[in-house]
């Protein structure tokens, strides 16, 4: 068994509000053919902001 990492997880919310594991989201750009970035769900162009799962636990309890 491997110990949990103690890293916070990283989170990329799209701006089509789309939400991936940053590193998930940064392999499919890696492969990605095009020139904009699309998004793998609904394939619009976005704009992302990366936050760890402790940020985003927070600001869901602020809008609550």
């Amino acid at each position: 068994k491997t110990a949990p990492s103690s890293a916070p997880r990283r989170l990329a919310i799209l701006s089509c509000t789309h939400l991936f594991h940053e590193p998930c989201l940064g392999a499919y750009e890696n492969f990605s053919v095009y020139d904009v970035q699309l998004c793998p769900t609904c394939r619009s162009a976005y704009q992302k902001q990366t936050i760890t799962m402790d940020q985003l636990r927070v600001n869901m309890q602020q809008t609550a």
